[in-house]
Parts: C-alpha cells; sequence; structure tokens
C-alpha cells in the first residue's frame, strides 16, 4: 500500500480481529517497500473477548463512523469472517462518504491456486480468480513465440514432412496423415495432426489390446503395439510422426509447450483436480515428455502431477529449457 504522504508510513485501521485480520496486520507491517502503521483493530469478533495482539481495540464495527473521525486513517482493510459480508456495506458506504481509501480482503474461499483480480464486467465490478497466475501479456508474448518458432520450422522442415509423407504412405496402405480429436484449451475439442504411424483400422484394434495398457490412469500407452508400422516405429521413436502439430501450434489449437492434448474419453475419466491440466493451451513438449525414460513412475496421476507442477511455475524461462531438454530427449530416440 502507497502512503497518501511519502514521507511518512500509512496509517490504517483493520476491520476484522480474528485469525485473518492478525495475519493481514503482520504481513502489512513486516513489508519493505510499503511500511504500513497499523493503529488498532475494529471489533468484528462477537464470540468472546477478542484475542490480544498488542494492537487495541477501537471500537466496534457499528461505531466506525466515531473511530474513522477520531483518529487520521489514511485506509481501512475490511478481513471479516465469510459470514459477515453482507454486514459491511453500511462500513463500506461510511468509507465512500468520508472519502477514505479501502480494501476488501478477496480470499473468501481459502487458497486459491491461481491469481486473484479486478475486472469490470458491462461496469459491473467484480472479483476474478484466475485458474493460473500468469499475466495476460506474457502469455501474448508466448503466443507470439508459438508462431514465430513453428511458422519457421514449417518453413525449415517443409522438404522433411515431404520425404516423410512419401516414406508413410509407400510403405503401408492409407494416407500420410491421421487426424484425431483432442481436448484443448479449457476442454475445446480440436482436430490434432500426426503422421500416420499405424495401420489403417488402428482405432478398431484398440479395445482388443486394452488389457495390455502399459500405463495406469485413463491413458493407453504400451510399448511393443503390433497396430504400429515399421516407418511409424521410427517416427515415434524420435518424436517425427508429430512435426505435423506446428500446424495446430500456428493455427493456435497448441502451443510449443505445454501438457499434451487429451482424448475426450481420457478427459471423461479424469478425477476433478486433473482437469486443471486443460486450463492452458496443449503443447507439443512438456515436463512429462522430456522426462520419459528417466521416471519410472508411468502413471497418469504422475503424469498429471507434472503437468500441473509447469502450469504453477510457468514462465517463459522454463518453456526455453523444457525447448533446450526436448532435444536430449529426441537424441536418445525415448519416443513411444
Amino acid at each position: 500500500m502507497a502512503s497518501r504522504n511519502n514521507d511518512r508510513a500509512a496509517t490504517v485501521i483493520i476491520v476484522g480481529n480474528n485469525p485473518r485480520g492478525y495475519a493481514l496486520c503482520r504481513r502489512l507491517e513486516s513489508s519493505i517497500t510499503s511500511p504500513v502503521n497499523v493503529i488498532g483493530f475494529v471489533n468484528s469478533w462477537p464470540e468472546g473477548a477478542p484475542e490480544d495482539n498488542g494492537h487495541p481495540i477501537l471500537g466496534s464495527l457499528d461505531r466506525l463512523d466515531t473511530i474513522l473521525t477520531r483518529h487520521q486513517v489514511d485506509g481501512v482493510f475490511f478481513a471479516v469472517p465469510r459470514r459477515m459480508i453482507d454486514q459491511l456495506e453500511p462500513a463500506v458506504r461510511l468509507c465512500e462518504t468520508i472519502g477514505v481509501r479501502y480494501w476488501l480482503a478477496a480470499d473468501l474461499f481459502g487458497h486459491a491456486t491461481g491469481r486473484i483480480g479486478f475486472d469490470r464486467v458491462t461496469g459491473w465490478p467484480m472479483i476474478s480468480y484466475e485458474p493460473t497466475r500468469h499475466r495476460r501479456g506474457v502469455l501474448l508474448v508466448k503466443r507470439g513465440i508459438d508462431v514465430l518458432l513453428s511458422a519457421a520450422a514449417l518453413a525449415l522442415l517443409c522438404p522433411v514432412l515431404l520425404l516423410i509423407s512419401v516414406l508413410v504412405r509407400a510403405t503401408s496402405k492409407g494416407g500420410a496423415l491421421f487426424t484425431q480429436v483432442r481436448c484443448g484449451l479449457n476442454g475445446r475439442p480440436f482436430r490434432m495432426l500426426k503422421f500416420r504411424t499405424m495401420v489403417q483400422d488402428a482405432e478398431g484394434q484398440r479395445a482388443s489390446l486394452q488389457d495390455r495398457n502399459e500405463m495406469r490412469g485413463p491413458v493407453f500407452k504400451m510399448d511393443s503395439d503390433p497396430r504400429i508400422t515399421a516407418v511409424g516405429s521410427m517416427l515415434r521413436r524420435y518424436y517425427l510422426d508429430e512435426l505435423p502439430q506446428l500446424v495446430n501450434v500456428l493455427l493456435g489449437h497448441m502451443s510449443v509447450v505445454g501438457p499434451r492434448p487429451p482424448l475426450p474419453s481420457e478427459v471423461a475419466e479424469y478425477d476433478l483436480w486433473q482437469r486443471r491440466r486443460l486450463c492452458v493451451r496443449p503443447g507439443l513438449t512438456c515436463i512429462w515428455q522430456v522426462s520419459r525414460g528417466v521416471d519410472a513412475d508411468r502413471s497418469f496421476a504422475r503424469w498429471a502431477a507434472l503437468d500441473l507442477e509447469y502450469i504453477d511455475r510457468w514462465s517463459l524461462w522454463l518453456d526455453l529449457k523444457l525447448m533446450l531438454r526436448t532435444l536430449p530427449a529426441v537424441l536418445r530416440a525415448t519416443g513411444r
């Protein structure tokens, strides 16, 4: 909090002599960048005597007008229990009437994993809870990097893409490309592109192979899948089958780095906490992708946990590190 008068610390009071109010007081007074002088609390704790935390109780909430006129106050912090929110309207109107700045604690529902902000929706002020902590401006930079990298890669790799297309068509029946509906940002379906690595009726054979699934959870993976063609095996080993997904990145369906896009049938089996991996664009590479062959835990729960770790720790620097780690993973031929 910035003081209205730069030559002294701001003088504030806290409405809420409760654990949240006391925690707020400690943080305000320990701030190095914006020192604040908490002169006392307004009583909002009707059950018994308030806890003594070294600050005086200036009075009760219904006497806030007297408190504000008696003391020189730069601001008021409201940190009352959720059940008291509906009692704050007179106090908030009082602050507006006499021209005192005020803040309402926005952690109404406990710990938030994402970012809490303030929006005006058609002129209506609202507290917003973002599922991630990422600023929109930085996300625009990430999108710009995706467009530049995917466009440049497609231009440079055009001869390689044509060669792979010829090999796939010449060695097995069917087209060179395989499209499949996957779930993108917030679960929106899109058609993901891949080079075809399996026989034509591979999807129809999956049910008969379900008991050989080597992943624990709603994902199907097996190392020696009989549906994979000879050329397809080579493409998968070096992740070359995923090169057409650069088009998905260019179109905005995917990002260069992000959780791998799941099938709708897989998402239908997710636990609720696993669905948060859909709150960002899926990617070509991710922590799980570069950890394959190193991380022995092959459960989907572990995969999802790594994706959430990426979401919570995300930065442009982390994206760069994962891109750089992807090249050794390709050279190790750890793809399946």
